[in-house]
């Protein structure tokens, strides 16, 4: 007698169909039981390329990793019980950052919930407070009514994934019967849409008002102390072309995050962290602040932005509905699509700039800028920073000299992932501008260290499936190394050659800068910077990395050079008190 055929595997069939339908590109797949049928639905697409992870909360990270870097919704997909629960950690990143992250959870039917069945927790609250959507599919016998409603469900929680609002995750909760699979392929009881198109599509325009743009062109004419301040806007890598192009219509000081892009150009102030906590009197207060995605991570320049928000108007342009103003210090926020809010009104001062017989080349007051790179090669000059922007090839490496030779060794076609501890700030205070700066991605949302190794395998797999020559560096601290050292198990498993610098100062040294330093006595190192005092030699072995450990700058520029062929463990050592 011929077993039933488990009736949810068309149902899976219709899913995957419709995720493929709906631009869903990559799926990070972790093994288990109950998702077992999910996997092998989702593998037999080959519209869908599957990436295999051990561990659920690594695959949340490439997940994460996949969508940072192509700007589509990321499949994940775990078993049920505390898999659901490793997935946390990313959802909550995801939320935090504007990922879209689509989290497949498989799961036990109604009937085996609440009466002690294994493996089964309440997997429909854990996103609560993150998740866009949460949706439960009915996985009943299959039929066409039943197969309909599947795929609009899914074409729905792809869509949430990406607003309205912010992008970010989107739960869909499966819960399937025993049997859970058969040999062979299964295929949907439906064709779906004709041409491949979605079972449901969802638009949502994005236009920017022209009598809104009309008046801020004329607002920034008006202005004679303008300052463009660029922040993370990871969804929008054009920004890093337009904000220097309207800098420079403008005339005004463009002081620019190295996860804008925006750090380049002539105009760009890129020291600001050395001088904006030290200014004397008024000498750099604004009138008009364009403020273009989040937050730069410089507490000097947000203090600053703070501190201006009585004497300045400040114009916050942030997409799908973000705040970003901790401050309250914004007067107008344009809730609008930067590229093109940006776009246009380069567009409309350029305009009006041709209609005034004032051909000066700037619209700000004469020594405005001046000001801004004056006070900059003044921080500059000071002994410590020109230690760094000096350092010849035999000058030994301090945690300041590696971000800054980061900074100037990498090209546009590289990608580089920044722990969102002490590194990005590094990163930040170190960077110059240059004409053609690497893109620069980091975990910004929640800001914690979790899953930064595995975000970066994430990356490299975005980079590898669309053909890109580009390297994936990963920039990052020895305890950040240390939370997510399962992740290095990708660099085997998935075949791909990230090249990870990690700067080993036995500890987490960011906290020597903080008032806990001083107030914590003798427990302060073993319980707040907590050395490890590990070898990662025997780390980089067993995850098959080639280990250097240069000692130099010129010995670092060299580890960088190296073709990326296989995957690197570049190790610095410092010693402590070397930010």
């Amino acid at each position: 007698m011929t077993a039933a055929l488990p009736s949810h595997l068309p149902l899976l069939a219709a899913l995957v169909d419709e995720l493929a339908r709906s631009g869903v590109q990559h799926a990070v797949l972790s093994p288990g039981s109950r998702n077992a049928p999910i996997l092998l639905a989702l593998s037999n697409d080959p519209r869908i390329r599957c990436w295999s992870a051990v561990d659920e909360r690594s695959a949340g990270f490439i997940a994460l990793g996949l969508a940072k870097a192509t700007g589509v919704p990321a499949a994940v997909c775990v078993t049920s019980g505390t898999a659901v629960s490793n997935l946390l950690p990313a959802a909550t990143e995801a939320h935090e950052a504007g990922v879209p992250l689509l989290l497949l959870t498989a799961d036990r039917p109604a009937e085996l919930r609440d009466v002690g069945a294994g493996q089964t927790i309440d997997q429909l609250r854990i996103f609560d407070h993150l998740a866009r959507w949460v949706a439960e599919p009915d996985f009943g016998a299959a039929s066409p009514e039943r197969e309909r409603a599947l795929r609009a469900t899914t074409c729905r929680a792809v869509a949430a994934t990406t607003g309205p609002g912010r992008p970010g995750p989107v739960q869909l909760n499966l819960p399937l019967r025993e049997p859970l699979t058969a040999a062979g392929t299964h295929a949907p009881l439906l064709d779906g849409r004709p041409g491949g198109a979605p079972w449901l599509r969802v638009h949502r325009p994005r236009s920017v008002d022209a009598h809104e743009i009309a008046d801020l062109a004329a607002q920034c004419m008006r202005a004679d102390r303008g300052v463009i301040v660029a922040g993370r806007c990871e969804r929008t890598p054009e920004l890093g072309a337009l904000l220097p192009r309207l800098a420079a219509t403008l005339g005004w000081p463009l002081v620019a995050d190295p996860m804008s892009g925006a750090r380049r150009g002539p105009h760009a102030v890129a020291a600001y962290d050395l001088f904006l906590g030290a200014l004397d009197g008024d000498v750099l207060t604004p009138d008009l602040v364009l403020r273009v995605g989040d937050l730069p991570v410089s507490k000097p320049l947000r203090a600053w932005l703070a501190g201006t928000a009585t004497a300045a108007e400040q114009v916050m342009f942030t997409p799908e509905a973000v705040w970003a103003d901790p401050d309250a210090a914004a007067t107008v926020w344009l809730d609008a699509d930067p590229a093109r809010t940006i776009r246009a009104l380069n567009t409309a001062v350029s305009a009006a700039r041709e209609g005034v017989s004032d051909a000066r080349e700037s619209l700000a007051e004469d020594g405005w800028l001046d000001r801004w790179r004056a006070a900059e090669s003044d921080a500059l000059a000071a002994p410590g920073a020109q230690a760094v922007r000096s350092a010849d090839d035999d000058t030994l490496l301090t945690e300041p000299l590696v971000a800054h030779t980061l900074g100037t060794q990498l090209g546009p076609q590289d990608t580089l992932i920044v722990g969102a501890s002490l590194a990005i700030r590094l990163l930040e205070r170190w960077a110059p501008a240059i004409q053609s700066p690497p893109r620069v991605l980091s975990n910004r949302g929640a800001n914690g260290i979790d899953g930064v190794v595995s975000t970066a395998f994430g990356v490299a797999a975005a980079g590898a499936e669309s053909g890109s020559s580009g390297r994936v560096l990963a920039y990052l601290g020895d305890l950040t190394l240390l939370y997510d050292q399962g992740g290095l198990a990708g660099a085997s498993r998935l075949g791909l050659p990230v090249q990870f610098v990690v700067v080993n100062n036995d500890g987490g040294r960011i906290f020597e800068r903080l008032a806990v330093a001083k107030n914590a006595g003798d427990a302060f190192e073993p319980l707040i910077a907590t050395p490890h005092g590990l070898d990662f030699a025997h780390l980089a072995a067993f995850h098959r990395l080639e280990h250097i450990t240069p000692a130099t700058r010129g010995e670092l520029a060299a580890a960088l050079a190296l073709p990326a062929d296989r995957p690197r463990l570049i190790e610095v050592r410092t010693p402590h008190g070397t930010s």
